[in-house]
């Protein structure tokens, strides 16, 4: 049962981000066949019967009648047939991991309201089980649902057990094997049109049990409460542990364990051309505090020029360099900055990192990347570790500014000969007490042009928190990063092998703020992404 509690998590995962991934949203809100202008999920029925404990929990709120034709509205023209063939296709797919088909079972009563929650059993040798709630608007038609799929089943040779557990009424099958009886899904009709599926007769009964012990299910669960309405509405909930996000999320084991991940919590939310994202992550313990800087940090890239492509705002930027600090959030944004440091040197943009105590710019624009902070000890420690490595401080006049290379030559073979050529470390411009590093020449020109980051003030204040408060840690990706980025997120990889195209094509920009929350108990992480779409 464990191998098909994975392949559960992993279907209704895939479904979830399938709901986004379909988007080319420009036109969601007002001209798709799927309504999602009411977008505030609330805590169904279902989690009556979901135990707090339970490794992933997802609440949808989705039309999944209609979702092929918002696919097919959605798709490029020429591939709409085929979008919508391949919707229909994906979405009938989940249903069958389940045992149901999708057309014949479910497609004449389902509501828009469905859950399915994991089940890890703790006794014995380590399993898993699921269990899928449906809401329908007719009890009649789940009655008719229900009789119809076990007269099925007894058709197909297998055997019918009922059993009324707790005042609840079960229905199961066995079917009759040479070497082991197989035992089918379990069913159960709750109140207000509510039905129950369970992987086992077993785990349809924990979710009976734990549906009459009101602080051990989500529903009652003060905590899950107080997550979830600390976080933005959405057509999507999702309650993760940590093993959750490292088995059906990709999150590395090892960064989970790293910053004691316990919880997560988000809620996915439509918003014209792009999709938002809004999750809090509880923390086992520590507690870590990031004074923000991002006034000051907008005031850097303010002071920029050139056309920018991509950058960061980050307040105790020295907190982000490995073993320097175990600070949470650090270790989160760690990965994201170590693929984009210039690799011909990256020890010297380490130690800018390091040496900076206030707010720090991280710029990537078309001639170049820049790294702007305020004055202070930087060059001198710089110019120290630079001179024992062998390479020289010089002074050039460009545009009436003066600008310091720390350069040096050094020897390289071509073919029988060798040759002299110069190798640059890196380069100061100071100015208005800012100091800006590069190593192109043409990026520090151009920071004395005018900024013309398309929808500047618009993309610097999307990243806050859900009081209006900046998040602390911001990066802004453009399509090229945003696209090699989540190519390298093993859900979005699974979502574009599921649909057999690329969908990186779409993806505009990708926005991440991390924030610390204040808590007077466990630490708390809310981490915030905005997916354009164009």
């Amino acid at each position: 049962m464990k191998g098909k509690a994975f392949l559960i998590g992993l279907g209704i995962t895939i479904f979830a981000l399938m709901s986004l991934a379909f988007g080319i949203w420009q036109t969601a809100m007002f001209h798709s066949p799927l309504n999602l202008k009411d977008q505030n999920i609330e805590m169904p029925l279902a989690a009556k019967f979901f135990p707090n404990k339970a490794p992933l929990t997802i609440y949808l709120k989705l039309d999944t009648n209609r979702f092929p034709k918002y696919v097919e509205a959605s798709a490029n023209s020429k591939k709409r047939k085929v979008a919508k063939k391949e919707a229909i296709k994906i979405r009938n797919g989940l249903f069958s991991l389940i045992g149901l088909d999708y057309e014949n079972d479910l497609e004449d009563w389902i509501d828009e309201k469905l859950s399915i929650s994991i089940f890890e059993n703790e006794e014995g040798e380590k399993s898993f089980g699921w269990l899928f709630a449906l809401e329908s608007k007719s009890s009649e038609k789940v009655f008719d649902f229900i009789e119809n799929f076990w007269r099925e089943k007894s058709l197909q040779g297998v055997e019918l057990q009922s059993e009324a557990y707790k005042e609840i009424e079960i229905n199961t099958g066995v079917k009759k094997r040479l070497n082991k009886d197989r035992q089918e899904i379990a069913t159960a009709f709750i109140e207000n049109n509510l039905i129950l599926l369970g992987s086992d007769i077993e785990t349809l009964r924990k979710g009976i049990d734990i549906s009459q012990e009101p602080q051990n299910n989500q529903l009652n669960s003060d905590l899950v409460n107080q997550l979830k309405n600390s976080i933005d509405d959405g057509f999507g909930f999702i309650y993760a542990s940590n093993s959750a996000m490292n088995n059906w999320f990709g999150l590395p084991k090892s960064i989970s364990e790293e910053i004691g991940l316990e919880k997560l919590v988000a809620s996915i939310k439509f918003e014209k051309s792009s999709f938002n994202i809004d999750s809090l992550l509880t923390l086992n313990s520590g507690n870590f505090t990031i004074n923000s800087q991002l006034e000051d940090g907008i005031n850097l890239i303010n002071q920029s020029g050139g056309k920018i492509r991509d950058f960061a705002l980050l307040s105790e930027p020295s907190k982000l360099i490995k073993n320097a600090s175990k600070d949470p959030i650090s270790i989160l944004l760690e990965p994201i900055f170590k693929q984009y440091i210039d690799s011909s040197n990256p020890n010297i943009i380490n130690s800018i990192f390091a040496l900076e105590e206030g707010p720090l710019a991280w710029i990537n624009e078309s001639n170049g990347w820049l790294i702007g902070t305020n004055q202070n000890y930087q060059e001198e420690e710089i110019d120290k570790e630079l001179i024992k490595k062998g390479y020289n401080k010089q002074s050039v006049i460009l545009d009436e500014s003066n600008i310091n290379i720390w350069s040096r030559l050094k020897t390289v073979k071509l073919g029988n000969y060798k040759n002299l050529e110069t190798d640059l470390a890196i380069m100061l411009s100071k100015e208005d007490e800012r100091n800006w590093w590069s190593k192109n020449i043409t990026a520090i020109q151009q920071r004395q042009k005018s900024n013309i980051l398309t929808n500047r003030d618009k993309v610097l204040k999307g990243m806050t928190s859900r009081n209006g408060d900046y998040l602390e840690q911001q990066v802004f990706l453009s399509s090229d990063l945003a696209q090699k980025q989540l190519n390298q997120w093993q859900p979005w990889q699974l979502v574009q092998a599921a649909i057999g195209d690329s969908l990186s094509s779409n993806i505009q920009s990708l926005e991440v703020g991390v924030g610390s929350v204040p808590s007077e108990d466990s630490p708390i992480i809310n981490l915030r992404a905005k997916v354009s779409i164009g």
